[in-house]
């Protein structure tokens, strides 16, 4: 007598085999999806970061031609605002009055960290600072790499350390300003832009 036919279908076993091995491809591919994403939006936040801090360069950049002194003690100086503790790392002034960058804590706790800000006349609409206004105190960039208080004045050469946050080295004999930002970016990583300027004359600390 011949055998019973079994009937065609998965068993329970099988279906819970199967169930299990979905399970584990979807959270692989989940991770795996996440992980990719993270890794954008750290490339992401990177990209923004350098555009920002190449901004930032090019305006300092710009506010040292227009100027017409330098000073090699920027902490020794006489600041339109009121810096709040924080360290004047540049000091620039000229015929539209004087410009301070200075590196410290931020004055509100909508800015992460340690903060560039700028204090010095504000810009009109031509894209001129006005010498007229009230000099403005504004952060240009947060997130900075914390660290020890900004060095000021001349550095010696290969000096470019990225536990600064923001440095100006003036280099009196050759009349340049290197010019160094640098962001913490996640983790342990930094993101920095450097810039080479021409420096106007010093003065602050000049020698006969």
């Amino acid at each position: 007598m011949a055998a019973p036919r079994r009937d065609q279908g998965l068993t329970l076993l099988e279906l819970l085999l199967a169930l299990s091995l979905g399970l584990l491809l979807s959270s692989a591919m989940i991770q795996t999806l996440l992980a990719d994403s993270r890794g954008s939006t750290q490339l992401l936040r990177q990209l923004r970061q350098r555009q920002q801090q190449q901004r930032v360069l090019a305006l300092v950049r710009t506010e040292l031609l227009r100027s017409e002194r330098i000073s090699l003690t920027p902490a020794q100086e006489a600041h339109a605002c009121d810096l709040a503790g924080r360290s004047p790392v540049l000091h620039l002034s000229g015929a539209s009055g004087s410009i301070t960058y200075s590196v410290g804590a931020a004055p509100s706790g909508i800015w992460r960290g340690v903060v560039l800000m700028r204090c010095g006349p504000a810009y009109g609409l031509d894209g001129r600072a006005n010498p007229t206004a009230a000099a403005q105190n504004r952060v240009l960039v947060d997130g900075l790499v914390p660290g020890a208080v900004v060095r000021s004045g001349t550095c010696s050469p290969g000096q470019n350390s990225t536990s600064q946050g923001f440095r100006a080295c003036i280099d009196p004999q050759g009349g340049l300003v290197q010019l160094l930002i640098a962001q913490v970016a996640g983790g342990t990583a930094t993101n920095q832009s450097e810039l080479l300027a021409a420096a106007p004359r010093q003065g602050g600390a000049e020698r006969e």
